[in-house]
Formats: structure tokens, C-alpha cells, sequence
């Protein structure tokens, strides 16, 4: 209660908000031996000389990329996962700007589905002379099969200039897949959501750059990957490794003299996509579990075009996402490129980003939110916010 107490009033004082806590811990030892009372006192002081050495610059945002010419008629977008939910969504925006398509999924009959669709978005954008869509039935885990998407592409399009290339790719399985057992669903889940990012980038970013135009690189995170919420073990670490892919590709990228390939992460907040309903029929074998209401909250989240449910109150739909990722695109930043939703505010998401990276600061036990001891003290720093 006195940690807590003390922790507070530093918030309410504006001290955490004002320079994080982090630079408040810079003169900290942090021995394990101090009474936790007495470092906490001294690490969240008003008066603490570190508050006074915050550099201003360090906390001004990146500097855009060049991205002009990038989304334009004629020139080529690969998408991973394009058969659902945010890549489709992709997809037909992409293809209503003229630009020539490659869906790669591995649902055949979605992925059919999804490419009468962009061809649609097409010929309403009237701009079928331009652009052009095909698809291609792959597993994005496979190196192998990402390389023949690289081939066919080239060979039907008649190009091997790739403008966007977006590895968006993933399964979860529901909170359902333990940090110690179900070896078959992390072998799943790490060889689509983080290798098929991996083999992605292999296959086509050399190329990329090579070609010397303006392209751009979109790998699928997750605030899961950031924040780590307990439950889908192998998803939370498929979703951090590509946000550490993405931040070193970007780097470096943009460190390589004369390239003219960009990268951003998309980080989506609670989007009605069908991942849950195809992990129901993945783990479940299309059964209903034991667990109907889990079944029951997962199936609510399955678009509701496709569903006839309603979308729950604070969710977005993936146009919605699209449409931040887009944003981003155009202007060349932010490299974390960060959605919200109806059900969380950008305070409280930030404040829950910030205090993941404060367990290893404060010397917290590991994903500390979700923990009895620490629960009173993140629902006060998080309300209202």
C-alpha cells in the first residue's frame, strides 16, 4: 500500500507523465537489498535531478520517409493473408488505386473469393488498363512457397518491381496455447506469423532495393506483441518477434546508402476479423469445446458481413485500420503505426505500452497488469484515461 500510495502521488504530481519512468531511473542502483519503500521515494521525486536532463529532441517524432509513387497505378502490391480481414481489405484498396494485386493466402476458396472482389474495386475505380489482379494459393511458412509467389508474380505481371509488400500473415488460437504444452499449435503459429514475415522479407526485400524505386515494407504486429497479455503463449511471442524484425529491417534500411525501401510496423487494435472463428475450427476441429461461452465470444468477433451478428460495441472493421495503415503510408510516418478502437482510448493504450516496458524498470513481476498485487495501482493510473 505504501508503494502504491507514493507511486500515485508521483502521477498525480505529473512526474511519471511528464519524462516517463525510465529517465527517473537513470542515477537509481536499484539494489535488491533497498527497501522497496525507500527506492520507490527516491526514483519517482519530484525534485529528481533526472527530471531536469529530458532532452526535448528525444522525445520529437521520426522523421518522415519518402514514400511518394509509392501507391500509385501500375505498380505491384504482395499481400499475405489477403483472403480475410485486414489484408483483403488491403487488397481492394490497393486495387481500387490501380495497382496491380497479388493475393497470397492459403484458403483456396477465400482467396477466390477475395480476387472477385479486388477485381471489382478495380473495375469501379475504372482503372482496369492500369492494374491488375491474380492470386496465389501459398503457405507463407514455407521459403519455398513464398519464392514461387516471387516467380509466378514476375512472370504474369511481367515485372519484378514490387511496390508495397505486406506480410500480414497470422493464426492465433483464442488464449489457448500454453508457454510449456501444445507443441503443434506453437509449430503452427510461429511458422505462420513469424517466419512467413521472415520468408517474406527474404524473398522480396533485396530485390526491393535493388530495383531503385520507392517501395514500401508492411509487417502485421500486434498490441500483443507489445504488451504481452497472458494466455496465446506462441502468438504474444510470434507478434514481439516481428515487431523486433520490423524495427531492425527499418533500421537497417534506412542506414543503407542509396535505398529507397521504407518499413512500418501496423499495429491493429480489437479488429472483427475471421482469425477467431478459423481458430475455433483449428483447435476445436469445427466442434464446439466444452467452453460454449468462449466459443460463443470468439464466433461474435467473426465480421459481421459474414456472420449476420452485429459488430460488438468498440470494435473497428478492418477498412478502419486500412485507413490509418494508409495515412501513415502516404506521409512517411509513424513507423509504429499504432490503431486504436472504440473500447480503448490512445491514453490508456499508451499507458498500458508504458508500463509493460516499467515491470523490467521497476523490477515488477513479469506482466505485472494482469497480476493481483499490482491490479489496484495500473486500474488507478488507468482512470479515466
Amino acid at each position: 500500500a505504501a508503494v502504491d500510495s507514493r507511486l500515485l502521488a508521483a502521477l498525480g504530481a505529473g512526474v511519471v507523465a511528464g519524462v516517463g519512468l525510465s529517465m527517473l531511473l537513470s542515477s537509481s542502483s536499484g539494489s535488491a537489498a533497498a527497501p522497496a519503500e525507500a527506492k520507490v521515494e527516491a526514483k519517482v521525486e519530484p525534485s529528481s535531478p533526472a527530471a531536469a536532463v529530458v532532452d526535448p529532441a528525444s522525445l520529437a517524432p521520426g522523421k518522415p520517409v519518402d514514400t511518394a509513387g509509392v501507391l500509385a497505378p501500375g505498380r505491384v502490391a504482395v499481400i499475405t493473408g489477403a483472403a480475410n480481414g485486414i489484408g483483403l481489405s488491403t487488397a481492394k484498396r490497393c486495387a481500387g488505386l490501380g495497382m496491380k494485386v497479388v493475393l497470397v493466402d492459403v484458403d483456396e476458396d477465400a482467396l477466390s473469393r477475395a480476387e472477385a472482389e479486388c477485381q471489382a474495386a478495380l473495375g469501379k475505380a475504372g482503372l482496369s488498363s492500369q492494374g491488375t489482379v491474380m492470386s496465389v494459393q501459398a503457405d507463407v511458412g514455407s521459403f519455398d512457397e513464398m519464392e514461387n509467389v516471387k516467380q509466378m508474380a514476375t512472370l504474369k505481371l511481367g515485372t519484378s518491381d514490387v511496390a508495397l509488400l505486406m506480410n500480414n500473415a497470422a493464426v492465433q488460437t483464442n488464449g489457448r496455447c500454453s508457454p510449456y504444452g501444445d507443441r503443434d499449435r506453437w509449430s503452427k503459429i510461429i511458422g505462420t506469423n513469424l517466419w512467413g514475415v521472415i520468408n517474406g522479407v527474404h524473398v522480396f526485400c533485396e530485390g526491393m532495393i535493388a530495383q531503385g524505386t520507392p517501395a514500401i515494407i508492411v509487417n502485421t504486429g500486434s498490441k500483443q506483441g507489445i504488451t504481452c497479455p497472458p494466455g496465446d503463449t506462441a502468438y504474444n511471442v510470434s507478434k514481439a518477434g516481428v515487431k523486433v524484425l520490423t524495427e531492425q529491417l527499418q533500421h537497417k534500411l534506412r542506414n543503407t546508402p542509396g535505398c529507397k525501401v521504407s518499413a512500418f510496423l501496423l499495429v491493429p487494435g480489437w479488429t472483427i476479423t475471421a482469425i477467431a472463428q478459423k481458430a475455433v475450427e483449428w483447435v476445436d476441429g469445427g466442434e464446439a469445446p466444452e467452453d460454449a461461452a468462449r466459443v460463443e465470444a470468439a464466433l461474435a468477433k467473426v465480421p459481421y458481413e459474414q456472420s449476420g451478428r452485429p459488430t460488438p460495441a468498440g470494435a473497428w472493421v478492418p477498412d478502419q485500420v486500412v485507413d490509418v495503415l494508409f495515412d501513415a503510408l502516404r506521409t512517411g510516418a509513424p513507423f509504429y503505426v499504432i490503431c486504436r478502437d472504440d473500447e480503448m482510448s490512445d491514453a490508456k493504450m499508451n499507458a498500458g505500452i508504458q508500463w509493460a516496458a516499467e515491470d523490467m524498470i521497476w523490477k515488477r513481476v513479469p506482466l505485472s497488469r494482469w497480476s493481483g498485487e499490482y491490479s489496484g495501482l495500473w486500474g488507478a493510473r488507468s482512470a479515466g484515461l
